[in-house]
């Protein structure tokens, strides 16, 4: 799902049609999905990837940043990028 995630917000940044008001909100919907999805992980929870085991508290203050930038008027999308580069920098998605 986290892998879902991330693709759908790259998608909404690549989408030169979706601007204003309903980009941030989609982007702060999705944001919000994977901040909820990640907060089951950590504290001795495991999962199948190791990058993510090592570096889980990062990645949600990376995704805590995410949200707050994108919330903010004008919405920054800085932290959001670098949040979904974290991930394409090791993978690459696949239609």
């Amino acid at each position: 799902m986290l892998s879902f995630y991330m693709r759908q917000l790259d998608e909404v940044l690549l989408d030169h049609s979706i601007v204003g008001g309903d980009q941030q909100q989609r982007i702060l919907y999705l944001l919000n999905k994977v901040n909820d999805l990640t907060a089951e992980f950590g504290g001795g929870v495991t999962t199948n990837h190791l990058a993510i085991d090592d570096h889980i508290e990062q990645f949600k203050v990376d995704v805590n940043t995410a949200i707050r930038d994108a919330r903010a008027n004008p919405p920054n999308y800085f932290a959001l990028g670098r949040l979904a580069g974290s991930c394409t920098s090791c993978h690459k998605y696949r239609d």
